[in-house]
């Protein structure tokens, strides 16, 4: 039996056996792999512990294996429990089996990791399982289903692990973004001509439309969303002063760009992150638009949580905005009332428009600080509102008195310890270590550090010679690792001594 057909028996008998949560799931009639796969992307629940589930009950001699693959990091746990349900496929004639491995392989393989066979193993289900989708599938959906086999297709092919050019894969890239695009415009140019001929027509009938000079109702294009429905009231004009290009307007949603690219420039940035910028990237595969789900990045002091936040934004080209939580409350990131003189919408509203697309990154620096008081409300209980799918898409603003969509916003917090956060808080925010650098890592961080400084004083980084091997040694004497900001004052105390020596001279 060929690899297509074994795979296409995976899939058939996958699917009749499926038990995976179907409650308001747009995508539940879909083969069990695709499914998965944008489920994953949607931020699905407990994706982990289903497919475990459904292991246990065809194969409860799984357990110790999945018990280590749920609780355990590394490669070995998914690599040990895919090679004993392969094995098990084929002794217990189970083709189920095998299809639940591939759905593991799906959940545990990062796209930046040179796990080639795995993901190349997963690419060709999702291949088989697109092949068999209902020929009267909603576009919608069917849309969500290609861009996910596109995605896995390009990390079976090696787009971002590869430091070559794949000139291929880029205009596989624009290909299939121009398909999508000539798609949704068309859809969008189809209903809004029908909701303006289905107006016209209810007018014609009533004789209302010379009474009222009814217009149709505002569309969203694609790409787009209503942030704001317009508010009502006494002082909309103050409360929307600087607002007015996201209030009852459609937002843009920035794209997601070339992820290879942004990884070399994250990486080159920060040597010593690349496992860290490899996960926080990961979320990004398969997404025309930019959002990660919400994350805290956990670290020592002066490991660069914040600056790599502030270049993450920058590299996607969407906009940043920053709430210190030491100094901020509920009041503060969820708005005030309007009935306050000092009245202002909550700050991911504010992000939005700044920003002047609907998905900004906005960053909680130091969350774990934040007041426990409850005067104006707790930082962390407004948050809770924010990252839940279900409220987030509909977050009364205090100010505007409306209902906001902050759904496409991505929240990302920095934390020295995770230990003073409450555990609902902890269990909506996934946690990424952000390791301090090495003194291994010295002659990597060196030449970024003196560029920053060196740019920072206003000086042409052409005319300003590297250290030399006194002033590196100088350095790595005093810094055996650790914080940046240490390194950084150590390379600016140096080049000051440099620039007082010529002066003397």
């Amino acid at each position: 039996m060929s690899d297509l057909e074994d795979f296409e028996l995976d899939m058939a008998i996958g699917a009749a056996v499926d038990a995976a949560d179907t409650e308001e799931n747009p995508f539940a009639s879909l083969p069990r792999l695709l499914r998965l796969g944008l489920e994953c992307i949607g931020r699905g629940k407990r994706i982990r512990e289903r497919v475990a589930a459904e292991v246990m009950a065809i194969a409860p001699a799984a357990e110790p294996r999945i018990e280590a693959w749920l609780s355990k990091p590394g490669d070995a746990p998914f690599k040990a429990l895919v090679k004993w349900l392969d094995r098990e496929a084929v002794l217990r004639d189970q083709p189920v089996l095998k299809a639940l491995a591939d759905a593991i392989l799906l959940l545990s393989v990062s796209p930046f990791t040179k796990h080639r066979d795995a993901q190349a193993r997963v690419a060709l289900g999702l291949k088989v399982a697109f092949d068999k989708l209902q020929f009267d599938l909603d576009v919608d959906t069917r849309s969500h289903a290609s861009k996910l086999l596109i995605g896995w297709s390009m990390v079976a092919a090696g787009a971002f692990t590869s430091t070559r050019e794949t000139h291929a894969i880029d205009a596989c890239m624009r290909l299939a973004a121009s398909v999508f695009d000539d798609l949704s415009n068309q859809m969008f140019q189809d209903a809004k001509a029908d909701a303006e001929n289905s107006i016209a027509r209810e007018q014609e009938r009533t004789g209302l439309g010379k009474l009222i000079g009814a217009k149709p109702s505002r569309l969203i294009p694609p790409g787009h969303i209503l942030v704001c429905p317009q508010p009502s009231g006494n002082k909309i004009g103050s409360l929307t002063s600087g607002l007015t290009h996201i209030v009852g307007q459609p937002v843009p949603l920035a794209r997601t760009p070339d992820l290879a690219q942004v990884r070399r420039d994250l990486t080159a940035e920060f040597p010593h992150l690349t496992a860290t910028i490899d996960r926080l990237l990961a979320d990004l595969v398969g997404r025309e638009h930019v959002h990660v789900q919400p994350l805290v990045l956990v670290g020592p002091p002066g490991a660069g949580k914040s600056r790599l936040v502030r270049r993450l934004a920058e590299a996607l080209c969407v906009g940043l905005w920053r709430t210190a939580a030491a100094t901020s409350d509920g009041g503060a990131i969820g708005g005030t009332d309007r009935r306050w003189s000092n009245t202002q919408p909550c700050h991911p509203v504010l992000a939005i428009a700044a920003a002047k697309h609907a998905n900004p990154i906005v960053m909680v620096d130091e969350i774990e600080k934040a007041p426990v008081r409850n005067d104006h409300g707790r930082l962390w209980d407004v948050l809770l509102t924010m990252l839940e799918p279900e409220t987030s898409k509909r977050f009364l603003d205090p100010s505007l008195q409306v209902e906001c969509d902050l759904s496409t916003i991505s929240f990302i917090g920095t934390a020295n310890s995770l230990d003073p956060l409450p555990a609902p808080l902890r269990d909506r925010m996934r946690a990424i270590s952000v390791p301090e650098p090495t003194a291994g890592d010295l002659d990597a961080l060196l030449p970024l550090v003196v560029n920053d400084v060196t740019r920072e004083r206003g000086m042409a980084a052409a005319w300003v010679e590297p250290l030399d091997g006194v002033e590196r040694g100088l350095i790595a004497e005093n810094w055996p690792g650790g914080s940046l900001r240490q390194l950084r004052r150590l390379v600016e105390t140096v080049m000051s001594a440099r620039e007082v020596g010529k002066t003397m001279h």
